[in-house]
């Protein structure tokens, strides 16, 4: 019981972390946007496109726009999955019970049960 606990507890805190990530990522992507429009407005207010202007653009834009978009994406991707696992998990545990509901209802195998002489602890 305290290791399904523990398990159920470490999910929950990966999910936190996964939706914590994503919050920081969009706010970083958010926070780019100002200086890629001040580049911008720079290059077209003085009508030369400069190499450190259009190199300081694309180095805002890839590393302020595009890589928390990719890293939000990973992590909402990653989220997903996990949400999908845990839903198949639970139906395998219920068609297992549903198949082994019949199964257990025959008294041949209730008595082998109760003649297991096999201990847990092996």
């Amino acid at each position: 019981m305290g290791a399904i606990m523990s398990a159920r507890h470490s999910q929950v805190m990966t999910l936190e972390t996964a939706l914590k990530s994503s919050e920081r990522w969009k706010t970083i992507q958010l926070a780019s946007i100002l200086p890629l429009f001040l580049c911008t407005v720079w290059i077209f207010y003085f009508q030369i496109a400069s190499e450190s202007g259009i190199m300081t653009f694309f180095l805002i834009l890839t590393v302020g726009v595009l890589i928390p978009e990719v890293k939000g994406d990973l992590t909402e991707t990653h989220i997903m999955l996990r949400e999908e696992l845990a839903e198949q998990r639970m139906e395998l545990r219920q068609l297992l019970r549903e198949e082994l509901q019949p199964l257990l209802k025959d008294p041949a195998i209730r008595d082998l049960l109760k003649d297991n002489t096999v201990s847990p602890k092996v």
